[in-house]
């Protein structure tokens, strides 16, 4: 390049650092703040990722304190797209460990190569900010190493789509299953109120039988105390009204014998009766303690795993944010690609800047706060492999408490990230200035 070529080039890169003044800078934030005012919370679609993966693996520890258990598919199995083969409590949670484990898996690595590209871009146009030029061959790369970047942005807003999907499926035939089993628990409770009542009724039926034996008993002492005083005051030689009064007494005894009798067989069946509604009713115990725990159970895992779904949804609307922010770098490489002159015009490649950094920004925190996910998820769906009576349960039962505290700790920084955007961008609207 001559002298003169070189000199021209400079006098054209400090022409266009002045033809944008103070007021112009000022209004170039503005209008930032209003193209970017729709994602101007997008932390709130940051903050909950580390905290959905704590609340899984926090209700997977809870599922191992209890028995395991099946539950009824009101939906006809035809009607059921993601939950089939999957019907006991713990595989449905190893399940949304696994797809939850895919998508941050892969959402790690997508964002990653995501992050470089932001990074690189919004180096260049901070350059182009400076009075650099681009090349057209360098920036036709940028192009498709954005198109790139868009189609894996898209492609992990689909897997953490897919498990949202699941976790709605899920959450349905949880709520059918939770309504079933309390149904069966009024039912069983009804059963049980009516064995507790035959139960003491049959109680009273003893105590009486008991009491009336006893009277029998005594009864029949004293017929036989009776019929032998006679014998031994009657004379050898008796009179016949003395036999007659013999035969009575005897036959007294033995209508006494058999009552006795009698009461005795009743006492017996009573007290086999009793103890069948004393099982019975045991095992209504049992089945309502069970159908108690099943509630409680589908209970705490609707409540978690709604709050999981509900914070995937926002993983979901943060990758398309994403890729709507690639959208927006494509379009200012499109509009230069396309311009007929090679003019860098200072505030579009501002905004170009401003959405590249905010893209690097929200990359680069999801990459610090959710690098953890995919080794916690992978631990939760370990431990849900363990009977309780493993030797290891109980060490990675802590390891994953722990690592669950650990991913609640994450969302502090991505306040610290946001803070880190707002001063890097104040310094380039400082640079324009001067």
């Amino acid at each position: 390049m001559s002298y003169t070529m070189a000199t021209e080039m400079k006098q054209a890169q400090a022409v266009a650092k002045l033809e944008v003044n103070h007021q112009e800078v000022d209004q170039l934030g503005e209008k930032f703040e209003l193209l970017m005012e729709p994602k101007a919370n997008w932390e709130k679609f940051l903050m909950p990722a580390p905290i959905s993966v704590a609340t899984l693996g926090e209700l997977v520890i809870k599922s191992m304190e209890e028995d395991d258990f099946h539950f009824s598919k009101d939906f006809p199995k035809e009607r059921l797209k993601y939950m089939k083969g999957t019907e006991t409590f713990r595989t449905c949670l190893y399940e949304v460990s696994q797809r939850g484990w895919k998508a941050f898996n892969n959402a790690n690595s997508n964002t990653d190569m995501i992050n470089v590209w932001f990074e690189c871009f919004s180096e260049m146009m901070e350059g182009v900010i400076q009075g650099a030029l681009v090349g057209r061959d360098e920036l036709q790369t940028d192009r498709e190493e954005a198109e790139a970047c868009k189609s894996t942005a898209q492609e992990t807003k689909e897997q953490f789509l897919d498990s949202v999907n699941y976790l709605q499926e899920l959450l349905q035939v949880w709520s059918k299953a939770k309504l079933s089993f309390n149904e069966q628990l009024k039912a069983v409770q009804k059963e049980w109120e009516q064995a507790t009542g035959q139960e003491k009724r049959i109680k009273q039926d003893v105590t009486h039988a008991k009491k009336n034996q006893v009277w029998q008993e005594k009864q029949e002492e004293a017929a036989i105390s009776q019929l032998k005083a006679i014998r031994t005051s009657c004379p050898l030689a008796m009179k016949e009204e003395d036999n007659s009064e013999i035969e009575q007494h005897r036959k007294r005894l033995v209508d006494i014998q058999e009552r006795y009798e009698g009461s005795c067989e009743t006492l017996i069946q009573l007290t086999e009766t009793r103890k069948e509604t004393e099982k019975t009713r045991m095992k209504l115990e049992f089945a309502e303690r069970e159908l108690e725990a099943k509630v409680v159970s589908l209970g705490h895992g609707l409540e978690a795993l709604g709050k999981v779904k509900e914070q995937w949804e926002k993983m979901v609307s943060f990758f398309q944010m994403i890729s709507h922010l690639i959208d927006s770098c494509l379009n200012w490489i499109k509009d230069y690609l396309g311009s007929a002159e090679d003019k860098q015009h200072i505030n579009q490649a501002f905004e170009a800047f401003s959405v590249a950094h905010l893209g690097q920004v929200m990359s680069e925190t999801y990459t610090k706060i959710n690098g953890k996910s995919p080794s916690v998820l992978s631990q939760a769906k370990e431990i849900l492999c363990l009977d309780c009576s493993d030797a290891h349960f109980s060490s990675k039962k802590a390891e994953l408490d722990k690592a669950c505290e650990a991913q609640k700790a994450q969302s502090h920084l991505v306040l610290e990230m946001r803070e880190k955007f707002k001063k890097k961008l104040s310094k380039v609207e400082e640079k324009i200035k001067r």
